[in-house]
C-alpha cells in the first residue's frame, strides 16, 4: 500500500482538495486522490518506469516487433482512412466540422489561377497515381523541362551559396594567408 505524500484533505496526484467527509477510507487510511480519474492516472504514472523497463529489455533481446511492420502499405492506408472518417463523422455529429475549402483563405487559393501551364498540371496530376510512360508525349516532355528547370535552379542556388561562403572565407583572412594559397 503506498504512503501518502501530501497532507490529508489535498490529492497525491492533482493536489486538488478532497472532501471534508472523505478524508479517510473505510478502511480507516487516508484517502490519496480526489477522484478515480486521478487515482487511475497516478497509478498508469507510477507503473509506467517499470512498463518502459520491460519494453526496453524485450527490444534488447529482440522478442518486441513493431506490428505496423506486419501490415502492407494498402492495409495501413486503409486504417488511417478508417480512423480519419471516423473522427470526422464524430466532428459532425457534434456538429464541430467544417468544409476545410470554405474558409476564406481556401476560397482565395482555389480562385487564384494555376501555378503551371494546363499540359504541365495535368501531368503532375496523372503522376500521383500513373506512371511516365503513360502519359502523352507533349506531358512527358512538358515534365521533363519543368524537372530540367528545377535541377537547374538547384544547381545555381548550390554555387551561389559556394560562392558566398568563399567570398566570406577570403574576406576575413589576411594577406599572409592569401599569399600561401598562391604558393600552392
Amino acid at each position: 500500500m503506498a504512503d501518502k505524500q501530501k497532507p490529508i484533505g489535498v490529492c497525491d496526484h492533482c493536489e486538488g482538495p478532497i472532501p471534508r467527509g472523505e478524508w479517510y477510507t473505510s478502511k480507516g487510511t487516508a484517502r490519496l486522490h480526489c477522484s478515480f480519474e486521478c487515482k487511475q492516472t497516478a497509478n498508469s504514472r507510477k507503473g509506467n518506469s517499470t512498463r518502459v523497463s520491460k519494453l526496453v529489455k524485450r527490444v534488447a533481446v529482440g522478442l518486441w516487433k513493431n506490428p505496423r511492420d506486419g501490415l502492407d502499405s494498402e492495409t495501413i492506408k486503409q486504417l488511417q482512412s478508417v480512423t480519419s472518417r471516423k473522427g470526422r463523422l464524430r466532428e459532425v455529429a457534434e456538429g464541430r466540422w467544417r468544409n476545410p475549402a470554405l474558409t476564406d483563405e481556401a476560397r482565395k487559393k482555389l480562385s487564384r489561377p494555376r501555378k503551371h501551364s494546363d499540359v504541365l498540371h495535368s501531368a503532375i496530376e496523372k503522376l500521383r497515381t500513373m506512371k511516365m510512360s503513360e502519359l502523352t508525349i507533349e506531358e512527358r516532355d512538358a515534365y521533363h523541362a519543368y524537372r530540367s528547370e528545377l535541377r537547374n535552379a538547384r544547381r545555381d542556388e548550390i554555387n551561389r551559396l559556394a560562392r558566398e561562403r568563399y567570398h566570406h572565407r577570403q574576406s576575413e583572412s589576411s594577406p599572409k594567408e592569401h599569399e600561401k594559397q598562391r604558393e600552392k
